[in-house]
């Protein structure tokens, strides 16, 4: 299937040409033998078959659904995140759920667009007329007038005050976007796709919601305005220098994990290092199975990122307080409520619990310690068969100890209230007598793998 690269590229590259085609019969710059060359010494002169590449800054169109595309900064962004953007700045960068199954995400970087410019091309035909007399006070005068007749007066995109390029600007640019939502003012359709993007891939904001229709669920990461993007502002504006520094610092460094061929599979990793020590967590394949299923469709970023940053802090925090962890394998993150599973997909949830802390964003679970699996081989004369681990063990007194800690289940012990359980050995585990019969279903569904929930 590598083989769709050449395609992909032959097709971006066209793209690219079409593109910067239009750009250049917008703004005058067309070419062609009747062209002629610029006046010498002119400060805006351009060559008359290549634009003026001062002036010019990557055009980037985010390539949707059944072909949708849109021009949008945050795409350049992604693409360098991802460090896939080559000498002449033009990337293959799109997603196997797009139809491109060698590549990772839906973003490509296809050319450069002149500075200033909206997201899609202007038609020359409709431009407004410049007057010269026309005064910056004067126009100023009107936006005023036209501010004090109701209408919102227009603002340019923060985009165009912020060198992106530079990643030490995203804390003052998406405060800056924060404090324009959060005087009534409208944002711009650029610093909504960009703030989104930002938001989801650096700092691991969701931005699809916990309940509701399969559009509802997945990761809307266009130009439009959400819900989910007006909490992950709110969120961030909210959070301290420290907050945002921990976010930036987990979610900027996850990476994909390649399948054999070389094209990225649907698991997950990081490597997390304090005082000389790395530990690295890693999301198995399979961990956002039910949210990925069809029609549901939820992406394995999308569940990660639904899962609350205190689960994963806490999880981590209780790893390094733990001597001789190296490596967690996560296999569960988010998944939807059964009665949104059912109505989106047809059928019930193989495992439907509403009342599961999965759903409210507030629960991971880990099946493996280094090499070592959270697993006691069934039960025998209603015991495990197998005797807990030391490191998991000590790993689980360490969840315990986390502020917040509310539940544990995993194959040795069960836990459903920390604050108020102190039982050490839980009898739905040790005196199981059918294990298909309430209430040990937990001690069953748990037996090969610690689920960790919070408050």
């Amino acid at each position: 299937m590598a083989s769709n690269d050449d395609d992909i590229n032959a097709w971006l590259n066209q793209l690219k040409d079409t593109t910067i085609a239009q750009w250049r019969e917008a703004y005058g710059t067309t070419t062609g033998q009747e062209q002629q060359p610029d006046a010498p010494g002119s400060d805006d002169a351009t060559d008359s078959t290549n634009l003026n590449l001062s002036n010019l800054k990557p055009i980037c169109v985010l390539l949707g659904p059944n072909g949708a595309g849109m021009t949008n900064e945050a795409a350049r962004l992604m693409a360098a995140r991802q460090n896939h953007l080559n000498d002449d700045d033009t990337i293959s960068y799109a997603a196997e759920q797009h139809g491109y199954p060698s590549l990772a995400k839906p973003w490509a970087v296809v050319g450069r667009q002149v500075a200033g410019a909206s997201a899609d091309a202007p038609d020359p035909q409709n431009a407004p007329e410049t007057d010269p007399s026309y005064s910056d006070e004067e126009a100023a005068q009107d936006l005023a007038r036209e501010s004090r007749r109701g209408q919102p007066a227009p603002t340019a995109p923060l985009t165009d005050q912020f060198d992106l390029s530079d990643k030490g600007n995203f804390k003052d640019y998406l405060q800056a976007v924060q404090k324009r939502a959060a005087q009534g003012l409208p944002l711009d359709s650029q610093d909504i796709a960009t703030s989104k993007a930002l938001l989801f891939h650096y700092y691991g904001y969701a931005m699809g919601e916990q309940r509701g229709t399969a559009q509802q669920l997945r990761a809307n990461l266009n130009a439009e305005m959400s819900p989910a993007l007006g909490r992950a502002l709110d969120a961030f504006g909210k959070s301290s220098a420290d907050e945002q520094r921990n976010r930036y610092d987990f979610y900027s460094n996850l990476q994909a994990i390649s399948n054999p061929d070389g094209s990225l599979g649907r698991g997950r990793t990081i490597n997390v290092t304090r005082d000389g020590r790395t530990i690295t967590l890693r999301w198995d394949p399979a961990f956002s199975n039910l949210a990925a299923t069809g029609p549901l469709k939820v992406s394995e970023d999308e569940a990660l990122r639904k899962t609350d940053f205190d689960v994963y802090k806490s999880v981590v925090d209780a790893a390094f307080k733990t001597d001789g962890v190296q490596s967690l394998n996560i296999n569960g993150a988010w998944r939807p409520h059964p009665e949104d599973f059912l109505a989106i997909v047809g059928h019930p949830e193989p495992h439907a619990n509403v009342k599961s802390a999965h759903i409210t964003s507030r629960a991971l679970d880990v099946n493996r310690v280094n090499d070592v699996n959270i697993y006691n081989q069934g039960y025998v004369d209603h015991r495990p068969a197998v005797e807990e681990p030391d490191i998991v063990k000590r790993l689980t007194a360490n969840l315990l100890g986390q502020p917040g800690a509310r539940q544990i289940f995993q194959p040795w012990h069960l836990w459903n209230d920390v604050a108020t359980d102190d039982a050490v050995n839980n009898p739905d585990v040790l005196n199981i007598k059918d294990p298909r019969s309430l209430p040990f279903d937990n001690a069953i569904l748990h037996q090969n793998h610690l689920h960790f929930g919070l408050n």
